[in-house]
């Protein structure tokens, strides 16, 4: 499946999957403008585990930074982030991001502006 034919989620729309509103999938995170399905890590990303802050959000940011602060975590009333704002330090942890969560989890959709 080519990456437009993957289904678009704005980050309010992504809000409804973190494991809180009943959905199906559970858990969604959005990673550098991809969507993965991560209700099978609902043990690290489930309610009340240690990186529920990142289920239904666009986590970009705050892996690259090693953060889990509200500030690095758009809401979803905010667009997703732009990586090109990040350091050369910090692609290469979101590059490493990627890698483990593409050997672990399925991309099912793509984050889109409001």
């Amino acid at each position: 499946m080519s990456e437009s034919e993957l289904q678009a989620y704005t980050l309010k729309e992504l809000s409804n999957y973190d494991g809180n509103h009943g959905t199906s999938p559970a858990l969604l995170l959005g990673l550098n403008g991809k969507v993965y399905d991560v209700s099978s890590g609902a043990n690290f990303y489930g309610p009340g585990k240690a990186y529920n802050v990142l289920a239904g959000r666009d986590s970009t940011r705050a892996l690259a930074k090693a953060s889990l602060k509200a500030e690095d975590i758009p809401g979803p009333d905010d667009d997703p982030v732009d990586a090109m704002g990040l350091s050369e330090s910090e692609l290469e942890t979101l590059k490493g991001w990627e890698q483990r969560l593409a050997a672990k989890y399925a991309v099912c959709g793509r984050l889109v502006s409001q």
